[in-house]
């Protein structure tokens, strides 16, 4: 046991450890153990045994091919879903500045009007802090980041 690992000696604590507790129960344990034993040689399967191994594996791949179909429908259904949002949220935010543009031009027009004061008009800046974009430039159509 001067092999310097600890695997040895804790298998062999597990071997004193069992017997005491079969010897104090009244059973009798004889564990075999050899440490230089060599790896078990591989037995030859049956041909029952090698049909079943080769129908488990023939499964387990048709249950891996399913699997990856279905993964890659889902992920397919997922990208339709995303950019069919993106493309509503396109839409949204073009409306958005087509909109804002219209009232700018009823304010404008509104203001050469001779009814034009005590009119509580809608603050652009106040509604570009709630959308958290910026209408005042027709270019920027981008929101901007507030993370």
């Amino acid at each position: 046991m001067s092999t310097g690992k600890l695997t040895p000696l804790l298998k062999e604590e597990l071997k004193c450890r069992l017997q005491m507790k079969c010897f104090l129960e009244g059973k009798v344990l004889e564990l075999n153990y050899n440490e230089d034993k060599s790896p078990p040689v591989p037995r030859t399967l049956l041909p029952a045994e090698l049909a079943r191994l080769e129908r488990r594996r023939e499964q387990n791949r048709r249950a891996a091919k399913k699997f990856r179909q279905k993964k890659k429908c889902a992920t397919g259904e997922l990208t339709k879903i995303v950019f069919g949002l993106e493309k509503r949220n396109k839409e949204l935010r073009a409306e958005i500045i087509r909109l804002v543009n219209e009232r700018n031009q009823l304010v404008s027009n509104l203001s050469g009007h001779p009814c034009q004061n005590n009119i509580p008009w809608l603050d652009l800046a106040e509604l570009e802090r709630e959308m958290g974009i910026s209408l005042s430039d027709d270019k920027n159509t981008d929101r901007k980041d507030t993370t």
